[in-house]
């Protein structure tokens, strides 16, 4: 089963669901949104997915924005949070 990590509000998301519905895919649904991400569970999606945490973040959300999070000295440690 593979694990999708879904925002109802973004429709590339919803376009990946229908994708894996039509080609019988089947997917274990986690809303992020709704339900976030404990701290560990992201240090092992990023581990997983090859990517440092800046990579995990929606940047043109209003949210990183309003945070300053396209700063670099920011740490990974603190993008965490």
């Amino acid at each position: 089963m593979t694990d999708m990590y879904h925002n109802s509000s973004c429709a590339i998301s919803r376009q990946t669901i229908l994708l894996l519905e039509e080609n019988n895919i089947q997917e274990n649904i986690i809303d992020y949104v709704s339900q976030p991400r404990h701290l560990a569970d992201l240090k092992v999606l990023v581990k997983k997915l090859g990517l440092l945490p800046r990579g995990l973040l929606r940047k043109n959300e209003a949210i990183y924005k309003e945070l300053g999070l396209k700063d670099p000295v920011l740490s990974d440690v603190v993008l965490f949070e």
